[in-house]
């Protein structure tokens, strides 16, 4: 009897600053973060600051720019970023931590990563399980900073 499992989904996430979800899409395991496509998609109508990590580094910082939303992501090669200064990138960056959260929250609580699934439907249910679960927590993460009044929003 030959058995094939399906462990090929990865769970893309937008959050706001009280740690809310407001955007996620599913993507197989081989697609980058930094894919143009998918970006556009998820961050769609939003303004203020993205944050991310080096894996949301992208080409299309001028076109984000442009729809009023500014991508804050870790400079590769110790480049500065455009249009906002180093201070506050370094500010928006520390934020990161809110990101982390969300997904150990996830992780722990809610069992987003369960690995053993033989059938994609099931892989699915059970992300979108956990992502209802995660919405219907108490209190979730979020952050403050002080004398600010930008919108934030977070890709993990």
């Amino acid at each position: 009897m030959n058995q094939i499992r399906f462990t090929g989904f990865k769970l893309h996430l937008v959050i706001n600053a009280y740690g809310q979800i407001v955007n996620y899409s599913f993507t197989t395991g081989n697609v980058v973060d930094n894919n143009g496509q998918l970006l556009q998609k998820l961050l769609k109508g939003l303004e203020g600051f993205c944050v991310g990590d080096k894996g949301y580094h992208t080409r299309l910082f001028d076109y984000f720019y442009s729809q009023g939303l500014q991508l804050l992501v870790k400079p590769k090669n110790k480049s500065i970023p455009k249009a906002i200064s180093l201070l506050d990138h370094q500010l928006y960056l520390k934020k990161r931590a809110l990101i982390e959260s969300v997904n150990e929250l996830l992780i722990s609580i809610c069992n987003v990563e369960h690995t053993h699934h033989r059938k994609v439907e099931n892989a699915f249910i059970s992300m979108m399980a956990s992502l209802i679960a995660y919405q219907s927590l108490d209190h979730e993460p979020c952050i403050f900073v002080a004398n600010t009044q930008h919108p934030y929003a977070m890709a993990a």
